[in-house]
């Protein structure tokens, strides 16, 4: 079927096609980065490890020098006493460090020494001495007796009332059973009245080669004044 339009309509339908429009761009610029943000919160802790195991203790060392016993005289001791001296060989050497007094009313007395319950004097040498007071040196021998050999001077109670005699006794290999024992002692003493110090050196022998086990401290007065100290002292 044909369709019949108006001119005025016609004409409108037949008008030429305008310019096309500017094509759309579809391009664009980036915006700025935004800044970093806040740092988030810290996490928990994780849990601990295990300990390790402790490591092996280290070997002790060696003692060189140990006191053994100590005495300190009560009840008017007429000896001192140093028994069950280890004659192993764990120990070599032995030195006694005495402060002593007798309670006998009198000047310089003498202090003995004895190993081993030996009463026999032949079995210790004569001890020889020197010693100075106020003076030259002057030397000389005391015989030994069943108390032993002859060790320092012992002052008594007729001097100054403090008076007292410091020795230290020496006895080197005091275990060994090959040799005879070889004492050395060392003694610094106030003489009564004065009080005048004396010093001096005395050595001597058991003709012995029994290791050392027990040593017997005496004095020639009566006993050994109260708290009158000898400590014994054992080394490498």
């Amino acid at each position: 079927m044909n369709l019949i339009l108006p001119r005025r309509f016609k004409r409108l339908i037949e008008l030429p096609a305008g310019p096309l429009g500017a094509e759309i761009s579809t391009s664009y610029v980036a915006g700025a980065a935004g800044g970093a943000g806040a740092t988030g919160a810290t996490g928990p802790s994780g849990p601990a490890g295990a300990t390790g195991a402790t490591g092996a203790s280290g070997a002790s060392g060696a003692t060189t020098f140990k006191q053994f016993s100590q005495v300190i005289t009560s009840g008017n001791q007429a000896t001192i006493v140093f028994s069950s001296l280890p004659t192993d060989g764990s120990y070599t050497n032995l030195e006694i460090w005495l402060t002593t007094r007798d309670v006998a009313n009198s000047g310089i007395l003498n202090m003995f020494l004895k190993m081993n319950a030996d009463n026999t004097s032949g079995n210790y040498t004569t001890a020889q001495v020197g010693q100075a007071s106020g003076g030259a040196a002057s030397f000389t021998g005391v015989a030994s007796s069943s108390s032993g050999m002859y060790i320092s001077p012992m002052c008594g109670v007729s001097g100054n009332a403090n008076a007292n005699v410091s020795t230290i006794i020496s006895i080197p290999n005091y275990a060994n059973t090959t040799f005879y024992k070889n004492v050395y002692a060392r003694y610094t003493e106030q003489d009564s009245g004065t009080p005048t110090q004396r010093i001096g050196n005395a050595g001597a022998t058991w003709l012995s080669t029994a290791a050392i086990s027990t040593l017997t401290l005496s004095t020639t007065g009566t006993n050994f004044l109260n708290g009158s100290i000898a400590t014994c002292y054992l080394m490498l």
